[in-house]
């Protein structure tokens, strides 16, 4: 797990260090299980895949009754761009294409929130597309 402030972030990794990342991204009631069938053929397609856990799903933190914080998509991005940065080791600064970073959603509309919220955290994101694991030899 990842503590992300004071709360505790549960994610997988799959695949080898050094490869290409992937971060998959479940929908509103899910977890990364929901990735469970797609993480090994992403992996074995020469990807890192991350699976995380956002703030109130999954094994992550549930309840933040008394911690000041507001689940929503800017939160949510807010936390997404902190675990590029300290977990997959993604400095936006590092790299020089957005395109070495690859970010799965399991909707256009989930993809578009974070997109909107992203862009106002990292500065120099050019691009961000909602893509299905087919692309990358995965399927459910």
């Amino acid at each position: 797990h990842w503590i992300w402030g004071k709360l505790n972030v549960h994610y997988r990794v799959t695949g080898n260090k050094g490869e290409k990342p992937i971060v998959l991204i479940h929908g509103f009631g899910a977890s990364c299980d929901h990735w469970r069938y797609n993480a090994d053929p992403l992996a074995s397609n020469g990807y890192q895949v991350y699976a995380i856990d956002l703030i109130g799903f999954g094994r992550s933190d549930q309840l933040l009754q008394g911690k000041g914080k507001n689940l929503d998509n800017y939160f949510w991005a807010k936390q997404l761009a902190a675990f590029l940065e300290e977990v997959v080791d993604y400095t936006f600064s590092k790299y020089k294409k957005f395109e070495d970073l690859h970010i799965i959603f399991p909707n256009r509309r989930a993809g578009i929130y974070f997109q909107k919220a992203l862009s106002k955290k990292i500065d120099n994101v050019k691009s961000f597309v909602q893509e299905t694991v087919e692309k990358y030899g995965a399927v459910d």
